[in-house]
């Protein structure tokens, strides 16, 4: 620098004389930082800078990037190795101070150590300076001055050896610049950094089995961004690494875990830097009123948004909101990715701070009322996609946005205004056609549960109505036939009172159904009638084809031909809807009516059919309820492997899901297949250990029974003895539900299947066996990440694993896999 000084000496008295470029190489002029740390998984980012500046056409390159993505140390690395390319020196500059464009070019000068003469322009002054010297400034934080960014572009062209590298929350819009936005670190590299500022404090701390998943999830979390990761594993010398992503995964929308947690960084960061709340601040800070407007509407948005669902949430006209969203994901505030249709999202960070500000602003209820009527709106519409068109967009609508369904469902349930509650249970309403279908029953329980609360206290006989048909139906999923009776009783009252004959007619039908399993048939076919008739009154074509096939599955009322008349219509409305899920269950009803005309070939027809759709869309129900009556059908006709392989696949998702009574009716077949087989004893077992579980109406279940039911254990007792007969049924009495469920699997296995599971081992991580092993239990990702005590994405991150390698769509094939090679029925590690 001392050469620098003398140069701008030189130059104040008009005698500078610029050096060589040898004398210069010798020595070359930096202020530049020393580097702190290794530089993790930024090497394909450091050549393309390398790349673009020692090329002579790119002389302004801008790492542009949300604060805390690594731009500044990503510079630095940079510079440091293009000292040998820029003779006349590389430069850093810390623009966090400056507020003025103005001030650019004046800090510039500066940093170079030249005397501003006041009878002179600066501009001129570095001109001159600068005329004959490759040099290399590196501008850090130029967010702030972005208006100021045709000075930089007039310093470069009044300086052609001059070359920028400048970080920058956002590009600067210029000819001639060449943008390189950094991304989020990637998994493994993401890791590596937490580990490297952990072992600063720690240098014994390593990765682990045990901390592996929820380092992994914590920097999923923390969206990858390096100064994020650096704030949390600053926290392990507090909280393990399981117990920091535990505070930092509440699901308690009134917090800011992250903003609350990852406080307190080093003391030589700059202030801005210091807690992720003031790199969120710093930007935020920065942006045009409606620009903060904006983006505290998208923070309503749990799982992402597109444009004319956010121009609605934040009351603006879609152009201007495009015009707006397009200012924020230059600032790299929103991020977008790409789908069937062009969608963006925050970073969880950005997402929380905005939700911060969003709740002190005056407009705070408006903005949660405009989001569940955006969502009533959407939800209704895909609902008669789904109902009345082919569900092409309907289906794929709610399995995207369920998840800001339910935040439109949370915010509706906390609302005073009655409006807001009743368009939050519209919504709700629609996750009928997701939850029941695809079985995330422990995600309708407790939403459920919380919407009964609710309208209990403080909702109309319309909210109540719809609330009490859906958890009918829920209970109706798990066959607890009077509680489901009584909750379809409860809506159906309702809705006689309210004028809706379209909603009516659905609960009547429901009702229905329960009464049907209950032995009510005189009840029921009257409900049955009227139901029929207010569906074709309104024209509701859905609830006409579910009647038909209810009717259609009505024993005691209707010959043969009826019952096949009725189910046949319904088979033909469904088709011309679409309507998978209601496709199954006619083709199950259909196998069921020739499974008890003694036609076993026609029915196992149409199970088959039904199973192909079940495993393709995913429908668990359907999949165990077909599986167990082609179990029991290989039975009777001596295919006693084919058996053990549809019992084996019906039993795995029951017990998990609280199919309890479905269940117990496969552990019946699974006995009968041991009684074929001369397993007298297992037999025995098991027909005890499901007796007390199931209803001596067999009228009221699932599977239909064959004739000789009631004599099936005479020749078991026969065989063993009465004495060892009956210590049998009293130990099968006594099993639970989980000893039974792994007993009978066992009994569904065959030598190669044990054979097989070894293999397994060489397929998967001891990880993805665990999860592999619950998942074909029957349980939901929710589930598996509460019994492996691991996060949710950690969870679906290995099932998605699963998939890949197994080369299977969907949960069922998987399950099937892993009974098929008998890694389903060993001990998970916890």
């Amino acid at each position: 620098m001392d050469a620098y000084k003398k140069d701008s000496q030189s130059l104040v008295t008009g005698n500078f004389k610029p050096q060589t470029n040898d004398v210069l190489s010798a020595s070359v002029p930096t202020n530049l930082p020393a580097l702190r740390g290794k530089l993790i998984g930024r090497n394909a980012d450091l050549k393309a800078i390398l790349d673009l500046c020692n090329r002579e056409d790119v002389r302004l390159v801008t790492l542009a990037g949300f604060g805390g993505a690594g731009k500044t140390t990503l510079a630095l690395h940079a510079a440091h190795k293009l000292l040998e390319r820029f003779s006349g020196g590389v430069f850093f500059i810390d623009l966090t101070s400056i507020q003025e464009p103005a001030l650019i070019l004046p800090t510039l000068a500066q940093t170079l150590g030249l005397q501003e003469d006041p009878n002179r322009d600066v501009a001129d002054t570095l001109r001159d300076f600068l005329s004959n010297r490759a040099i290399l400034f590196v501008l850090d934080n130029f967010e702030q001055l972005v208006s100021g960014a045709n000075i930089l572009a007039n310093f470069l062209d009044a300086n052609p050896h001059v070359h920028l590298l400048v970080t920058s929350r956002e590009s600067l819009h210029l000819r001639g610049e060449h943008t390189l936005p950094l991304a989020s670190l990637e998994s493994a590299d993401a890791m590596q950094v937490f580990v490297q500022y952990a072992q600063t404090l720690n240098p014994h701390f390593r990765l682990t089995e045990d901390n592996t998943p929820a380092i992994t999830e914590l920097c999923k979390k923390l969206d990858g961004l390096p100064l994020a990761i650096e704030l949390a594993a600053m926290r392990t010398r507090m909280f393990t690494p399981q117990a920091l992503l535990a505070r930092l995964s509440s699901d308690l929308e009134t917090d800011s875990p992250l903003l609350a947690t990852l406080t307190s960084g080093p003391r030589d960061m700059p202030e801005r830097q210091r807690t992720i709340r003031n790199i969120v601040a710093w930007s935020y800070n920065l942006l045009a009123e409606e620009e903060k407007q904006m983006l505290q509407a998208a923070a309503l948005f749990r799982s992402g948004f597109g444009i004319r669902p956010l121009a609605s949430v934040a009351a603006v006209p879609e152009n201007e909101a495009e015009d707006i969203l397009a200012s924020l994901v230059a600032k790299n505030l929103v991020q977008p990715f790409y789908g069937g249709e062009m969608r963006f999202h925050l970073l969880e960070s950005i997402r929380e701070f905005a939700l911060e500000q969003a709740r002190e602003a005056e407009n705070w209820l408006e903005i949660q009322s405009n989001f569940v009527f955006t969502f009533q709106k959407l939800t209704q519409a895909a609902v008669l996609d789904i109902e009345t068109a082919q569900g092409v967009q309907g289906i794929p609508w709610l399995k995207a946005e369920s998840s800001n369904m339910l935040a439109a469902v949370e915010t509706a349930l906390k609302a005073e205004d009655k409006k807001v509650l009743t368009a939050g249970m519209l919504v709700l309403e629609g996750f009928e056609h997701y939850w029941f279908p695809y079985c995330y029953y422990s995600e309708a329980k407790k939403y459920l549960s919380f919407a009964w609360q609710r309208v209990e206290d403080y909702g109309s006989d319309f909210d109540k109505a719809i609330v009490y048909g859906l958890l009918g139906t829920l209970h109706w999923c798990f066959l607890n036939i009077q509680a489901a009776a009584d909750f379809h009783k409860l809506s159906a009252d309702l809705l006689s009172t309210l004028d809706d004959d379209k909603r009516l007619g659905r609960a009547l039908n429901n009702l229905a159904a329960n009464l049907d399993f209950l032995g009510k048939f005189e009840e029921s076919e009257k409900y049955y009638k009227q139901s029929l008739h207010l569906a074709r009154q309104t024209g509701d074509i859905w609830s006409e084809l579910r009647v038909l096939c209810n009717i259609g599955n009505n024993d005691p009322y209707y010959k043969l031909d009826e019952r096949l008349t009725y189910l046949n219509n319904a088979h033909d409305l469904a088709t011309h809807l679409g309507r998978n899920y209601e496709i199954t269950t006619i083709e199950f009803n259909l196998a069921c009516v020739f499974y008890q005309q003694g036609d076993l070939t026609r029915s196992m027809s149409y199970l088959e059919q039904c199973l192909r759709m079940s495993d393709e869309h995913g429908y668990v129900q359907s999949s165990s309820f077909v599986l167990g009556l082609m179990g029991k059908i290989a039975v009777e006709q001596r295919r006693y492997q084919n058996a053990k392989k549809y019992l084996g696949r019906a039993l795995e998702p029951l017990s998990a899901y609280g199919f309890q009574s479905l269940f117990y009716e496969v552990v019946e077949v699974v006995a009968q297949l041991c009684a074929a087989t001369h397993k007298a004893e297992e037999a025995a077992l098991l027909y005890a250990s499901a007796v007390d579980h199931l209803s001596d109406n067999l009228l009221s279940r699932v599977l239909p029974s064959s004739a000789d039911y009631s004599k099936r254990l005479e020749p078991l007792k026969k065989e063993l003895g009465a004495e060892r007969f009956d210590l049998i049924l009293a130990k099968g009495k006594q099993m639970t539900c989980a000893e039974v469920h792994s007993f009978a699997v066992s009994l569904c296995q065959t030598v190669d299947a044990i054979a097989a599971a070894q293999s397994a081992q060489s397929i998967f991580t001891e990880r993805e066996l665990d999860v592999l092993r619950l998942l074909a239990q029957g349980k939901t990702n929710e589930e598996i990440s509460k019994e492996l005590v691991v996060v949710l994405k950690t969870v679906e991150k290995h099932v998605a694993g699963i998939f890949r390698k197994l080369g299977v769509k969907n949960r069922t094939e998987a399950a099937a896999w892993a009974l098929e090679n008998g890694v389903s029925s060993k001990q998970v590690n916890k």
